[in-house]
């Protein structure tokens, strides 16, 4: 088992030692939608909207259009 903090409310998260990069984690304790990630052989939580290694939602343009568009569609204007 691999242990790493969540990146928004440092809740420790264990993944089994043959977890992928790019597996879905929803961390426990704050519900954030996380991604894995391997850099350098050491495995990080990331954004799992835009798949960026450093989770930071409410400064990320890519993550902000992903949420603008899924309004608009549920919205029926697109």
């Amino acid at each position: 088992m691999v242990s790493l903090n969540c990146p928004i409310c440092e809740h420790p998260i264990e993944i089994a030692d043959t977890g992928k990069a790019g597996k879905r984690v929803t961390c426990q304790n704050c519900f954030a939608q996380l991604a894995l990630f391997k850099h350098d052989g050491q495995y990080l939580l990331g954004c799992a909207v835009c798949k960026e290694p450093v989770f930071d939602p409410g400064n990320c343009g890519d993550c902000e259009r992903r949420r603008e568009r899924k309004t608009l569609l549920e919205e029926g204007r697109l």
